[in-house]
């Protein structure tokens, strides 16, 4: 009898244990979602009628964007950038792309890395690619989220020893990166 009672109070721990461990697997399994592919990027979701097409030449891109957004570029020794935004008051759909000469890989891992630090929850993680170039979608949410956010996105494409980085919402990745394109 005394052998069967030491069986079991060396179970009950083990039980416990076991129960913690399948408990915190879950809430990472909640956490990271399955990897998506999809071929191509999704189709623009709203009335882009009286959109503009912003082409640069030198960065070797053209995109479309809303008509009261104003293009402005940032260039400097380690990046090229294109900011498309307001004036005035903030709005939602404002975004930007950014070219650097880096590695894709080092660069999705620093984007991951800063939705990681910052106050983001990560939602998932999509394959893409735009005119045969393969790249890589980030989405994630606010932690406190705001009525008016959708979540933001990045898209992570790379062409010819470049990266083309895009920063935006949901709402407006799903706009723009159907838009986008590399000049020849």
């Amino acid at each position: 009898m005394k052998e069967t009672s030491r069986g079991a109070v060396l179970l009950i721990p083990l039980i416990l244990i076991a129960s913690v461990v399948l408990i915190i697997g879950f809430f990472i399994f909640q956490n990271y979602q399955t990897i998506k592919t999809s071929k191509t990027p999704p189709s623009p979701t709203s009335d882009m009628s009286n959109w503009k097409t912003y082409t640069n030449k030198q960065l070797q891109f053209s995109v479309n964007y809303p008509d009261h957004l104003s293009p402005m570029e940032d260039f400097n020794p380690t990046y090229k950038s294109v900011i498309f935004f307001s004036h005035g008051k903030y709005s939602s759909d404002q975004f930007r792309v950014l070219v650097e000469n880096k590695i894709f890989e080092k660069q999705v891992e620093f984007v991951k890395m800063i939705i990681a630090k910052d106050v983001y929850k990560f939602e998932s993680e999509t394959n893409i690619t735009v005119q045969g170039f393969s790249g890589i979608r980030l989405d994630y949410k606010d932690i406190y989220p705001d009525e008016s956010e959708d979540g933001a996105s990045r898209a992570i494409i790379a062409k010819d020893g470049k990266v083309y980085t895009i920063y935006s919402s949901l709402k407006t990745m799903d706009q723009i990166l159907p838009t986008f394109r590399f000049l020849e």
